[in-house]
């Protein structure tokens, strides 16, 4: 063999090496993009499954305390005739919920809970002071699930002001 051939074969066996590394480096870094993705995908989807999970906590919570809090306002302000009377545990389906803010909503929604269970709990004293207390609980809960949801924060507007609007009754056409 002269040295052209071997030259020829030595170029030939070079680029062969260096076509395959080139197949291989892209085969790992394809490896690594998708390594990637799949990492992201699965804590995209743990950030879905946190957050429904989350916001399902908050309003079980909120509505089995809006039904206490109702419950309550019939037996103790309204004194309607046949609202069943309370039991020494009524407020403890109220702790079951209160148990799921804990485990899915964030650390300051969970204290606002917690504050808004407690005073929950003590509207079967009927006493305006603790009504005012949870209507204010209530409201602080409110504004920590929708930062807690990543939601636009929002306030209620104060009811009874002498500057609100009339009521209108959204039943009726206008004329």
């Amino acid at each position: 063999m002269n040295l052209t051939a071997w030259s020829a074969l030595i170029t030939g066996l070079i680029t062969g090496v260096i076509a395959l590394g080139g197949v291989v480096y892209t085969q790992r870094q394809a490896a690594q993009r998708e390594d990637t993705r799949r990492v992201k995908d699965r804590r995209w989807q743990r950030e879905v499954w946190a957050r429904d999970h989350r916001r399902e906590a908050h309003l079980a919570f909120l509505a089995e305390q809006r039904r206490l809090d109702h419950w309550m306002m019939m037996y103790t302000r309204v004194a309607l005739e046949g609202v069943e009377e309370p039991k020494a545990d009524w407020a403890e389906p109220l702790g079951r919920r209160l148990l799921d803010v804990q485990v899915f909503g964030t650390q300051e929604a969970a204290i606002a809970a917690q504050r808004l269970y407690k005073a929950t709990q003590a509207l079967d004293s009927g006493l305006v002071g603790d009504m005012m207390r949870a209507d204010q609980a209530i409201e602080i809960y409110r504004q920590l699930v929708q930062r807690d949801l990543g939601l636009a924060e929002t306030t209620l507007p104060a009811w009874g002001a002498e500057d609100d609007p009339d009521w209108v009754d959204i039943t009726k056409p206008e004329p």
